[in-house]
């Protein structure tokens, strides 16, 4: 990484996008960190306070059993779930990432529900609901922030935090809201992402 960073900056580059990696010293370029904190420059990631909100709003009083594993998305989450009182039967399994093999169960109670982290893809396809990673959402903004730092113009904020949305076994959209959970049909017969679509 720092050899490949150091070839870019040699050469010029009008700005940089980092993916999960460091900044280099001497980078006196625009930079725009993804998935990671770097000072001085733009950081994008995924907005972990929200993901937890929405994970206990679901669970509506459930026990939450948070299980992450290697490529795991939305890590640190688990420690803002905290342990609340069971106050209903069932739990709700939260799977990210590929599953240790002591995570692994074959057993599922009626009252249980299923989330995984990642992408509605994979999780329609297995009836569970899933916690989508805005990696389409947060490229794009990580773009847009890059270009504004080249052109020396427009919003360069230092953080940007990016809420989560949570998706239905069937891919409809559910929020929290004050009077309990709001359903947002999805359109399209494939129920894949509203608008055109992208593949990821």
């Amino acid at each position: 990484q720092t050899h490949a960073i150091q070839r870019l900056v040699s050469r010029r580059v009008d700005g940089l996008i980092l993916l999960d990696c460091k900044k280099q010293n001497g980078a006196d370029v625009p930079v725009v960190s993804v998935g990671s904190y770097n000072p001085g420059s733009t950081n994008v990631s995924v907005d972990l306070e929200a993901a937890a909100q929405v994970l206990k709003a679901l669970a509506a009083g459930r026990e939450i059993i948070y299980l992450g594993g290697e490529g795991a998305l939305f890590t640190g989450v688990d420690e803002l779930l905290g342990v609340e009182v069971k106050k209903t039967r069932g739990t709700l399994h939260v799977m990210d990432g590929m599953p240790r093999e002591e995570n692994k169960t074959s057993s599922r109670e009626p009252c249980d529900d299923y989330v995984i982290c990642g992408f509605r893809k994979e999780a329609l396809y297995c009836g569970f609901w899933v916690l989508e990673y805005p990696a389409f959402e947060m490229g794009v903004l990580a773009a847009r922030i890059l270009v504004n730092g080249i052109r020396g113009k427009g919003v360069r904020p230092q953080d940007v935090f990016l809420a989560p949305s949570l998706f239905s076994p069937e891919g409809d959209l559910f929020i929290p809201s004050s009077c309990g959970w709001k359903e947002y049909p999805s359109t399209g017969p494939a129920r894949f992402p509203r608008g055109p679509r992208r593949d990821r």
